[in-house]
């Protein structure tokens, strides 16, 4: 980790290079100001060379005189490098970057754009040494997408960050091999792209560091169906400093997915609300967000020693939890009560709610009291499942209850040595339709233990073989 952090230019060095950009773009109000476009006619590719621009003049600020740099799309000559003839340091004035070109800076470059950006191609920026930085403000950065390779810091300036113009699925940030991503100064991040389903990819690999610090508010663009993958690998980190919401605004197929590998981590210490989030860890991933209490219509897988540490969890509807090969989780929950109708691509399928597989697995949800199953889009089979020793506890939960005039399916399985315990379950109460039930189908060798149970209407006692249900205090049953 001590590699990531020192590839990683700390906060006041930001905050001094971003006044030092607003101070150099004060000082040059009485500079003459030049106008220069991209058309590639040398066909090398490279910056340094003046007949690859019209006029033919290399842009560099300097000598009273500063640059409008221009750089469209040209068919067969839009990949441009910042070669090694070039300076070290290069500074233009406005900085526009079309969609379709890809803007390489080669090790030991490093680019600054004085004023106001464009960006909606690819900028690379490659080697220790190399740095690109989109200036001080970004007038647009929907199209943009930032790659930082092999030490490299790029930064991407904008108060407010859209990925509406990348209309196909594709990384738009890439830190790699100890480099930084660094969209200082953003505070909201939406993604989603008109067009079809799209996943806009965050990665960050071998020691590389992607910095959303100033992000408070992740949502998706209203009415999208687009997935944002946070996909963080090899003692990498993601940095959420200042997030407090994760909002689902699409249109229901939408969600952030976070993709959590080897030593990968992902902080967010004010994150309060949470919505449409998956896991997606392997290995040791990890995710932190110590004041997370509200996580609604969200997936919680973890296996074996994958950590998602959050707050007091009070609300919990339309999540969904799963945990294998000896992963425990539960203590964070203090929700009293869970629906599953919530609008959701997850639950307009069949889905298991909560399940536990392996030997060590235990999913202990002790403080819900009632469990709310069922959902409005068509008939829903919905599980909780128990497998090959895995526990399920519910030690509060007192009733399940279902929807009016609904027609979905509870299934409570424990197979294979595994245990769903229900120790005050009382009551079972459908209100939807006739078709509408619960249904207990312990295993082979697997007896359901229903101790406390009263009452239970639309109710079904289907062991397999060899298995058994015994409620030794039913008084009303029916089926």
């Amino acid at each position: 980790m001590e590699s990531v952090m020192s590839n990683r230019p700390s906060r006041a060095h930001r905050c001094v290079l971003a006044a030092m950009l607003v101070a150099a773009a004060g000082s040059s109000v009485a500079s003459a100001q030049t106008s220069v476009t991209w058309t590639g006619g040398a066909g090398d590719g490279n910056y340094s060379n003046p007949l690859n621009w019209s006029p033919n003049v290399v842009p560099i600020n300097g000598g009273g005189v500063t640059y409008n740099v221009f750089v469209p799309f040209v068919s067969g000559r839009s990949t441009i490098y910042i070669d090694a003839a070039a300076p070290s340091d290069i500074d233009v004035q406005d900085f526009t970057l079309a969609d379709g070109v890809t803007f390489v800076l080669t090790p030991n470059r490093r680019f600054i754009v004085r004023d106001d950006a464009t960006i909606n191609g690819v900028v690379d920026a490659r080697g220790i040494g190399t740095i690109f930085d989109s200036g001080t403000a970004v007038a647009s950065s929907s199209g943009a997408r930032v790659r930082a390779r092999d030490g490299a810091v790029a930064y991407l300036r904008t108060p407010s960050h859209s990925t509406a113009g990348n209309v196909y699925s594709d990384t738009l940030f890439l830190a790699e091999n100890g480099s930084t991503v660094d969209l200082a100064g953003t505070t909201q991040f939406l993604y989603g792209a008109v067009s079809g389903r799209h996943t806009h990819t965050l990665r960050a690999n071998i020691s590389s560091v992607l910095d959303l610090s100033d992000v408070q508010i992740l949502s998706s663009v209203s009415g999208q169906d687009d997935i944002l993958d946070f996909s963080i690998d090899e003692s990498s980190s993601v940095l959420l400093n200042s997030l407090q919401v994760i909002q689902a605004n699409g249109n229901g197929s939408d969600f952030v997915r976070l993709s959590l590998g080897h030593n990968a981590t992902m902080s967010a210490p004010q994150l309060v609300n949470a919505a449409r989030v998956r896991t997606n860890f392997t290995f040791n991933g990890s995710f932190d967000a110590p004041n997370l209490v509200n996580l609604t219509q969200s997936q919680v897988q973890l296996t074996g020693n994958q950590a998602f540490t959050t707050g007091a969890l009070s609300n919990i509807d339309g999540s969904v939890f799963y945990v294998a090969a000896g992963a425990t989780y539960g203590s964070q929950v203090t929700a009293t009560s869970n629906r599953s109708d919530g609008w959701y691509e997850i639950l307009w399928n069949d889905a298991t709610l909560f399940g536990a597989d392996g030997a060590g697995s235990l999913l202990a949800m002790d403080s819900l009291a009632n469990i709310r199953f069922g959902h409005g889009n068509g008939r829903r089979f919905q599980y909780i499942t128990a497998d090959n020793a895995g526990v399920v506890r519910f030690d509060g939960l007192t009733s399940l209850t279902t929807f009016d005039n609904e027609d979905d399916v509870l299934v409570v399985r424990a197979r294979t040595g595994g245990e769903v315990l229900l120790p005050s379950l009382a009551a079972i109460t459908m209100t939807g339709s006739t078709s509408n039930y619960v249904t207990f189908q312990p295993g082979s060798g697997v007896t359901q233990e229903l101790p406390a149970l009263t009452t239970a209407n639309q109710t079904y006692f289907e062991p397999a073989v060899g298995g058994s249900v015994v409620a030794a205090n039913l008084q009303s049953w029916t089926r």
